[in-house]
């Protein structure tokens, strides 16, 4: 009796050429039958089955002139006046004055020298 093929008998690495000239071979027959065995297709140009017809619609090109609206006003924010206090001996006399003022911070800073003399 004939002994079978196992993978102990087998050895893969002798085999692999042989496997894939097997593989290569009954892959080209198949594909060259196939290319063979299919009939001859003709090949035309598409033709639509229905008429196509283009549709337009007419535009009127007059154009009107769009007023732009007015800009929009502007926030007001309310500003509280802000008081001006005499500053004591004791806090820095060199406080910078409000805008516009120029004068009134070296008059605080004049004075504040008087007040350290009167109080010794």
């Amino acid at each position: 009796m004939r002994e079978h093929r196992t993978v102990e008998n087998v050895d893969l690495e002798q085999e692999y050429p042989r496997n894939m000239q097997l593989g290569i071979t009954i892959t080209l027959v198949l594909l060259i039958g196939m290319f063979l065995g299919v009939r001859g297709l003709e090949v035309s140009p598409y033709h639509p089955s229905s008429e196509f017809e283009v549709m337009s619609e007419e535009v009127d090109l007059v154009t009107t002139e769009v007023e732009e609206p007015p800009p929009p006003p502007k926030p007001k924010v309310e500003v509280e006046e802000a008081t001006t206090e005499e500053p004591n001996a004791d806090e820095n006399a060199t406080e910078e004055a409000p805008a516009g003022d120029e004068g009134t911070a070296t008059e605080a800073t004049e004075e504040a020298p008087a007040d350290d003399a009167a109080t010794e």
